[in-house]
């Protein structure tokens, strides 16, 4: 479960910005707030990040998905680390980027992060923490190596840093040669964390007109959200063994539920199958696999393209949705650009059943990304989930939890000063001067 991210001078982070999961003295829905063995604290089950058009809120998921692939897919990395730093202010170009989270893996609480300089990671470490207790395990600077007394085969672990690239993570390069110490966190960032979600407004196309062939099929698709079948019609139907659909998903290697989804067209005849395919932010393959007249499977099986890019964005977010709420192994879904995969009342439908099967035994977390201000409720979050983001100088992003200022918007109906840019805004980023006006008055 994730704990903390803290990232400074990346995408529009200029400044040290903390985004927490952990649950403050709230309670509020406090039957839905699980407690992992290894941290003293509760951690909350769901999260959403709100802002308006600039303001960067997308970007802490952008954050994660650098973090895992730099972990996961670190050999792609070898000759550029592809560092975004705060280019709004000059020298903000020539300062590292620093990112590190806190998260429960196994049967431990863990730290780990990094600081890079262009093309060259300058530090690293890693903190295991039982309690109050905190062992550092390992950490690099620039090309010395410090190990804790505890690992095993020191000389090999050193003779594998020296050896390795300067743009490379030690840590996942340990872990592929089999070092134990180190595969609760690999296995945390390659299985549990999953980032989902289009990468940015650029890529959402405009719903056409209601007659519009792209319209009619992405309101046929979001009709598998529909309040009064949503439980129902998100099971996957079962692949027939004998069928072209089994052998397709199988060669894919997609077979794990939650990887497929499967429904009738509106003909009645076969399936459409929609997967993904290894990565968890991409829907590969929409194909039809219709019957013959006789009754048997046509093994000529007709390719449909997404009607839409929202379309896609929907099935992906709709399949980690039900992952999540089905999954009973830990996982984390940080899904970008939410409001852009749903209509506002199939949205609040997803969030609110997947809240419902939260519980104090639940090792499962749902992070959104959204500027869909009907979303932004307190009957739906405790104050603790949800986060404003507002652009500040020079287009750096702040990033306020409206759980550490319940007093002063207690009697406030948020969603309507989020509307109107009260908060939120680009123009009139008025909450950081309420908020600090509300603790003056104290």
């Amino acid at each position: 479960m994730l704990l903390k991210l803290t990232v400074e001078n990346f995408f529009s982070f200029k400044d040290k910005t903390t985004y927490a999961m952990v649950a403050n003295s709230g309670r509020k829905f406090g039957s839905r707030v699980p407690q992992h063995p290894a941290v003293n604290k509760m951690i909350l089950p769901a999260a959403a990040v709100f802002g308006g058009d600039g303001s960067g809120y997308e970007n802490f998921a952008r954050t994660l998905r650098f973090f895992k692939q730099l972990v996961t897919e670190s050999p792609s990395f070898v000759n550029s680390l592809n560092l975004y730093t705060f280019q709004n202010y000059s020298d903000s170009r020539e300062l590292p980027v620093k990112i590190w989270a806190d998260f429960a893996a196994g049967d431990s609480a863990w730290r780990y992060g990094f600081m890079a300089l262009k093309d060259v990671i300058i530090n690293e470490r890693l903190l295991k923490m039982n309690g109050s207790k905190k062992t550092l395990l390992f950490e690099r600077r620039k090309k010395k190596l410090k190990l804790h007394r505890s690992m095993e085969n020191p000389d090999d672990l050193k003779a594998l840093f020296r050896s390795m690239k300067k743009s490379l993570l030690f840590l996942p390069q340990a872990a592929r040669d089999g070092y134990e110490k180190f595969q609760d966190v690999y296995r945390w960032f390659s299985d549990t964390l999953h980032v989902t979600g289009q990468e940015s407004y650029v890529h959402q196309p405009q719903i056409s007109d209601e007659g519009s062939t792209d319209s009619r099929t992405f309101h046929d698709f979001i009709e598998l959200v529909d309040k009064n079948s949503y439980s129902t019609r998100l099971d996957a139907r079962t692949v027939p063994p004998d069928s072209p659909v089994h052998r397709e998903l199988e060669g894919e290697g997609v077979m794990r539920s939650g990887d497929f989804m499967i429904r009738p067209p509106a003909d009645g005849r076969g399936f459409e199958v929609y997967y993904r395919h290894k990565t968890f932010h991409d829907a590969k393959l929409l194909k039809l696999f219709p019957y013959e007249r006789s009754g048997g499977w046509d093994y000529s099986p007709i390719p449909r393209p997404f009607g839409t890019e929202r379309e896609k964005h929907s099935l992906v977010a709709l399949m980690s949705s039900r992952d999540i709420m089905a999954s009973p192994e830990p996982k984390i879904y940080f899904i970008n650009f939410f409001d852009s995969a749903f209509d506002p009342i199939p949205a609040r439908t997803i969030i609110s059943d997947y809240l419902d099967s939260c519980s104090r035994d639940s090792r499962t977390q749902l992070i959104i990304t959204s500027a869909n201000a009907l979303l932004l409720d307190k009957k739906v979050f405790r104050p603790d989930e949800l986060w404003i983001a507002e652009p500040g100088d020079f287009g750096n992003t702040r990033l306020l939890s409206l759980g550490e200022y319940k007093k002063t918007i207690k009697k406030k109906a948020v969603w309507r000063d989020f509307k109107t840019g009260r908060i939120g805004g680009i123009y009139t980023p008025l909450l950081m001067a309420a908020l600090e006006a509300g603790k003056e008055r104290k």
